[in-house]
């Protein structure tokens, strides 16, 4: 493997984990949301 083919799979896995925490924090809102009203 390269550095720069792991330069590129760590900017894709940094992408989806950036994207999944996006994604969990706006479901905990959303579930805030609920049980806050």
């Amino acid at each position: 493997m390269t550095t720069a083919a792991a330069a590129v799979a760590a900017d894709r896995a940094d992408r989806i984990l950036a994207a999944y925490l996006a994604a969990s924090d706006c479901r905990a809102v959303k579930v805030l949301g609920k049980v806050w009203k």
